[in-house]
């Protein structure tokens, strides 16, 4: 549901149960329909990037399992952030920007507190950065987002979401039929709860974003008589 705003502007409600994830908008006017616009259902809390924060020695406070909007407004512009972790957590840095229409080609690198790199990405998703990151020490850490060729502008946006969470990235098999009970394999990150590995195993881990994927298996059984769909 939408209600005209100031100008161009439109405000969108979002009804309750409405499962997260990007769906497209589009107007609809005397001259017909427009072309779409991607928009991201998120669960997590949002905010707002708070200039400046332009070094890692200097960057903005932000708690884990949440999402940051902000631009990379100018040419040459950094936004850096800072979270506190424990040792063991896999902490995963997702940059959406190609995927909702912005012109940034996203770099996301983390630095530990000494200003060591620890790990770095540059397109996961398309071009759209991803690091998967195993904390190897209890403390705070930076993250550094910039576009790959320090190019800005206002339409140069992002949605960096930074989630200790379970995130499945694909099922086996991914076709269900109604009604019958079928075990199924999920892979993706932060599924198997348990210990913390060894910090030799945390150092390795935490420079190599391509970590293994969690893997579990369920039995599900889709309901008859509606369509049903994973992956």
């Amino acid at each position: 549901v939408s209600t005209k705003a100031e100008g161009g502007r439109f405000t969108v409600t979002i009804p309750q149960g409405t499962p997260p994830g990007m769906v497209d908008v589009r107007a609809i006017g005397t001259y017909g329909m427009s072309s779409p616009r991607s928009f991201f259902i998120g669960h997590r809390t949002e905010r707002l990037e708070a200039e400046p924060h332009d070094t890692i020695q200097s960057p903005e406070q932000i708690p884990l399992d949440g999402v940051v909007n902000g631009r990379i407004e100018k040419p040459g512009d950094v936004d850096c952030y800072r979270f506190t972790a424990k040792a063991g957590q896999r902490v995963v840095m997702e940059c959406w920007a190609e995927r909702i229409d912005s012109q940034l080609r996203g770099v996301i690198e983390v630095y530990d507190a000494r200003g060591n790199r620890l790990a770095a990405n540059r397109g996961y998703s398309g071009l759209d950065p991803l690091v998967d990151f195993l904390v190897p020490a209890d403390g705070a850490y930076a993250v550094k987002l910039f576009d790959l060729t320090f190019s800005g502008s206002a339409t140069h946006f992002y949605r960096l979401d930074i989630d200790t969470g379970p995130r499945v990235e694909f099922a086996v098999p991914c076709v269900l039929q109604q009604g019958r009970t079928t075990r199924v394999t999920l892979f993706g990150r932060n599924l198997v709860a348990g210990p913390g590995p060894s910090p030799h195993q945390a150092e390795s881990r935490s420079s190599n974003w391509a970590a293994p994927f969690d893997r579990i298996e369920l039995d599900v059984t889709p309901p008859s008589g509606t369509p049903n769909r994973m992956g």
